[in-house]
């Protein structure tokens, strides 16, 4: 391989026209092997870099014109999500939100890649109704799901509808439910995530249930718009008055 072809393979997401630009003077043969170099870093990379693996491998769609589009890893509040949604040391992650800031690409994302290169996860979804939580899982997560290269996606995963759930082959698990369901109480989560969190009316309900499941390291994620100071407000800014 040439030293300019070697010099590229640290560089992701290569285009074809990019590829040939640079490798003019390269065979064929040593194309392919910086095509096979590249995808080798990528997924190398993406089991400890969730953001790399967003960047690589993420669509999203438009909400109000349908378009495809890469996943925006370079906004800077999109990035710091990221980080602490992977940290260790952030067991919740609390986040008001406006419109249009890709918050819940960004969780739902994250989801993906968690249960995808960590085996034995298992993952609760919960909004309003049962039907809402499996808009998440379905439009949102099968969406980016069926977009995923296939050399940076480690594991294939089942969706079913009723309940809504995703099963992917190394034992992780992500179930989708209502905030009223019998199903949040009695589990072990490795993350629970409240989306909307500040339209359920039985947040606190829902919260207190699900929370001793959680135990010292699982992740507790709440993403909602404001509407006043309520109990996720609370939560988020004045726990000490909960």
């Amino acid at each position: 391989m040439t030293k300019r072809l070697r010099e590229r393979t640290l560089e992701p997401n290569l285009t074809e026209e990019e590829l040939r630009t640079f490798s003019q003077n390269a065979s064929e043969v040593e194309r392919e092997q910086l095509v096979r170099y590249q995808r080798a870093y990528d997924l190398s990379r993406s089991k400890q870099d969730a953001l790399w693996w967003m960047r690589c491998a993420v669509w999203t769609s438009d909400q109000d014109t349908g378009q495809v589009r890469r996943f925006p890893y370079k906004k800077p509040h999109v990035a710091e999500v990221v980080d602490r949604l992977t940290s260790p040391y952030w067991t919740s992650v609390l986040i008001d939100k406006s419109r249009q800031m890709f918050i819940t690409w960004t969780v739902a994302s994250w989801a993906l890649w968690d249960c995808m290169f960590h085996p034995v996860r298992l993952g609760g979804i919960c909004k309003r109704t049962q039907g809402e939580s499996e808009e998440i899982i379905w439009e949102k997560m099968k969406f980016i799901y069926d977009r995923i290269p296939g050399y940076l996606r480690p594991v294939e995963a089942k969706f079913k509808r009723q309940p809504p759930t995703i099963e992917f082959k190394n034992g992780s698990k992500v179930i989708g439910m209502s905030q009223d369901s019998d199903g949040l109480a009695g589990v072990t989560w490795s993350w629970f995530w409240f989306d909307e969190f500040a339209r359920l009316w039985q947040a606190r309900f829902a919260y207190t249930t699900v929370k001793p499941g959680l135990g010292r390291n699982g992740k507790m994620i709440g993403v909602w718009t404001p509407r006043g100071k309520n109990f996720p407000y609370q939560l988020a800014y004045k726990p000490e008055d909960l």
